[in-house]
């Protein structure tokens, strides 16, 4: 189960990272994203073809997009206690940074960071920010990647 700090700083810190966008758009990959960067097309949170239809029509507000991005995290943060079994004891501000990554690529996408996660697992942060910052995703998500690393190095938000 999340804890209230830990899906605060999901929802804030994600939220700030994807930016709002009311209307549907395609992502780098090609797929249709709303809101703070929900992937319509792959539809995690498993929306009706209804559901999907309104929004590729009318859009989302932003209270429904901030609704979307606090049950991603929670689902994110369901199945990274079940994939990494050191996950709930690591720092809030680590477990917030693993959240924002597997937000942003999917736990997939953030499983192929090998060499990171047996980093963090070991709490050995500094050396783990490094090999985030020279991945082919940091150089896609720039910003995004420095803010999570330098997170991840200091054990704080700035």
């Amino acid at each position: 189960m999340i804890t209230a700090a830990v899906l605060s700083l999901c929802v804030i810190g994600t939220s700030e990272h994807e930016g709002y966008r009311k209307m549907p758009y395609h992502d780098r990959n090609g797929d249709i994203s709303v809101g703070y960067g929900y992937n319509l097309t792959k539809n995690p949170l498993e929306l009706s073809p209804r559901q999907i239809k309104i929004i590729k029509r009318q859009g989302i507000s932003k209270e429904k997009a901030e609704f979307f991005v606090s049950e991603m995290c929670n689902q994110l943060d369901a199945q990274l206690h079940e994939t990494y079994s050191w996950y709930s004891q690591l720092p809030v501000t680590s477990q917030y940074v693993m959240l924002d990554m597997g937000y942003n690529m999917g736990l997939g996408g953030l499983g192929k960071f090998t060499k990171t996660i047996k980093l963090i697992e070991n709490r050995r942060f500094t050396q783990a920010s490094q090999e985030m910052l020279k991945s082919k995703w940091a150089r896609q998500v720039y910003g995004r990647a420095i803010d999570l690393a330098s997170i991840l190095k200091n054990g704080h938000i700035a």
